[in-house]
């Protein structure tokens, strides 16, 4: 079994999915693949959100609005986090179904399930077997907040 890590460049809210290019060719030369390393066991996908850094630096514009107007009003996930992520804030426990719940959030979905499905066929799964945006949520660590160690059950 395979096991796989996908690193996506970000910043602000890790909504900011950077535009680090790596392009190689593939064996007739022309057509551009992602850049697939081996990193110990692991192979890593690294390749731009989109071609386009303006469609990316606009997404990323809109998701951050967005993701404040979420923790604004957001006073369940608020109470969870002052119990549970101290000094910081995540909508895991109150809106974690975000791109269900905004165009802006699904627009961001899309953009990455082409990445999934690439690496997934990289990866040699099951074509039978359909990879989907389960959760998707907001999560804001001002400087000084630490983020414990922990796994999500299905991820």
């Amino acid at each position: 079994k395979k096991r796989c890590a996908v690193q996506v460049a970000g910043t602000a809210l890790g909504l900011s999915l950077g535009a680090a290019w790596r392009w190689h060719l593939d064996a007739a030369g022309s057509v551009p693949t992602p850049c697939i390393r081996q990193h110990f066991a692991t192979p890593v996908y690294h390749r731009a959100l989109r071609d386009s850094q303006e469609e990316v630096m606009s997404l990323n514009a809109e998701l951050l609005a967005e993701a404040e107007q979420f923790c604004s009003m957001d006073a369940d996930g608020h109470r969870w986090s002052a119990k549970n992520y101290r000094g910081g804030y995540t909508s895991f426990a109150s809106l974690r179904a975000l791109h269900r719940m905004s165009s802006t959030f699904k627009q961001l979905e899309e953009f990455v399930d082409r990445h999934v499905q690439s690496f997934a066929q990289f990866l040699q799964f099951d074509p039978t077997k359909q990879l989907a945006m389960t959760d998707c949520w907001i999560n804001v660590m001002p400087a000084g907040t630490t983020h414990g160690l922990h796994l999500h059950p299905l991820s």
